[in-house]
């Protein structure tokens, strides 16, 4: 592959390898896993979400990067994916006990492997080079070129709250400007004095604006009713992957500012930059499923393409075709057992809000070929 360049980066005692290609840093997803000390049946799991996730999936790409068989591509994760990629591994019991030391290890890597990788390829410090090596021909690293993108966004953001602000400092200036033209035709002699008041945004309102956005553009697209839903999901998953006790952090926070009220946990989120990093890669996260399902669901549903045949059979003019539907969840679960429960637990904590049996299918491939299968026997039946 021309213009690939390879690199290996040491990061926390391991070694990551990464690639350029173009503009766009890569890293090999079996560097990061061995380097979190993760098992081989782990690693497998890894990679096949990495490729399965409707969002990972878009980051992915195969590459050369120079192992055992040099002429065979491994999977690699887009750099500006990696945060998000480690945000969604989740910590078992069992890997607690066995490997009390990954929680750490994880948290470090989703916070500070990005910006490492990033700066062995833009950064102007010669570092040892790995040729990629395919068909006996070594690669030629190209010029390394900045990506700012995380740092584009969160500046187009606040330029969109700038101009939101300019916006109704403009209609009062027109208001006053109306009053004052009204005065004058009165023929008043003295004017009162207008002050505009004047507003100052920190950089803490800043981000929360952003946070709450987010969380609004959630509640437009997915079965959440309010932010507030939106936000304590994330705490609760927070504290059950990577077991954050919110009470303890908003105790801690109080003590060190000296405070005397309980502070919000979106305060405490903000003052810890740890907390604050994993907290925006799931926002990010559930606002972009959230979007998918939503223009997913202004289209023709995969399963309702499935059980039409079924529903002019039955002549089914019910609501959504539910009676069909029954008819085809009780076939489906006479031929084998269905985790419903279960299925609808993983759900909720990959998009939140509460599931369908139909959203279950339309979502789930594991399901699809049951589902299929229950409307042949049916049709045939």
């Amino acid at each position: 592959m021309q213009g690939l360049a390879v690199k290996d980066v040491e990061f926390n005692g391991a070694v990551l390898r990464a690639a350029q290609v173009e503009d766009i840093v890569y890293v090999g997803v079996r560097w990061v896993c061995q380097g979190l000390g993760l098992n081989d049946g782990k690693i497998k799991t890894e990679r096949k979400r990495i490729q399965e996730d409707v969002v990972l999936n878009k980051g992915k790409k195969f590459l050369p990067l120079g192992t055992d068989n040099a002429n065979s591509d491994v999977l690699c994760l887009m750099l500006d994916f990696l945060p998000l990629w480690l945000a969604k591994i989740n910590i078992t019991p069992t890997m607690k006990r066995e490997n009390p030391e990954l929680v750490d290890r994880l948290i470090e890597y989703q916070l500070k492997a990005k910006d490492v990788l990033a700066e062995a390829f833009l950064s102007k410090r010669k570092e040892e080079i790995v040729p990629a090596v395919r068909n006996n021909m070594i690669q030629i690293p190209i010029p390394e070129v900045p990506n700012y993108a995380e740092e584009f966004e969160i500046l187009y953001a606040k330029l969109d709250d700038l101009e939101e602000q300019n916006r109704k400092l403009y209609d009062g200036m027109s208001n006053m400007a109306k009053l004052l033209l009204d005065m004058s035709s009165r023929k008043e002699t003295q004017l009162p004095e207008i002050k505009m008041p004047v507003k100052e945004i920190s950089e803490e309102d800043s981000w929360k604006q952003i946070v709450y956005g987010k969380a609004e553009n959630i509640v437009c697209n997915s079965s959440f009713r309010k932010t507030a839903s939106v936000l304590k999901h994330i705490y609760d998953y927070m504290r059950q992957n990577y077991g954050i006790c919110w009470e303890q952090e908003a105790k801690d926070y109080k003590e060190r500012n000296n405070l005397s009220y309980s502070p919000k946990t979106i305060e405490v989120v903000y003052q810890n930059e740890d907390l604050r990093s994993i907290f925006i890669a799931v926002l990010t996260d559930m606002e972009y499923k959230a979007k998918e399902i939503k223009e997913k669901k202004n289209e023709i549903d995969w399963s309702d393409q499935q059980i039409l045949p079924l529903v002019k059979k039955y002549d089914d003019h019910s609501n959504g075709f539910m009676a069909t539907y029954k008819k085809v969840y009780t076939r489906m679960e006479e031929n084998s057992r269905v985790g419903w429960k279960n299925l609808t637990t993983r759900y909720i904590n990959e998009h939140g809000g509460k599931p369908t049996k139909k959203d279950l299918i339309n979502t789930r491939k594991s399901l699809q070929k049951k589902f299929v299968n229950a409307i042949k026997e049916l049709m045939e039946g």
